[in-house]
């Protein structure tokens, strides 16, 4: 019976033996989730607490993370803005 040591030392020597697999390995082009945005920017800004409950729940209720709830709260005041 062979020790511990002897025995990882024996297995790593038969898992160096072993045979490669053959063939092309890596990722697939296209493969993989879509990026959401095509260009987006990081930005960081400060919230009262509240509103930052008030943004969780809408987001709950409709699904969605809360990034998505202000991005499309963002658009929609610019659309308005632009309007005037």
């Amino acid at each position: 019976m062979l020790e511990f040591s002897e025995e990882l030392a024996y297995r790593g020597v038969l898992m160096a033996i072993r045979k490669k697999r053959s063939g092309p390995g890596g990722a697939r082009p296209g493969a993989g989730r879509k990026p959401i945005l095509r260009d987006r920017v990081r930005v960081t800004f400060d919230l009262e607490r509240e509103d930052v409950d008030a943004l969780r729940e809408v987001a709950g209720k409709d699904r969605a993370s809360v990034s998505s709830v202000i991005r499309d709260a963002v658009r929609a005041f610019l659309n308005r803005r632009k309007r005037r």
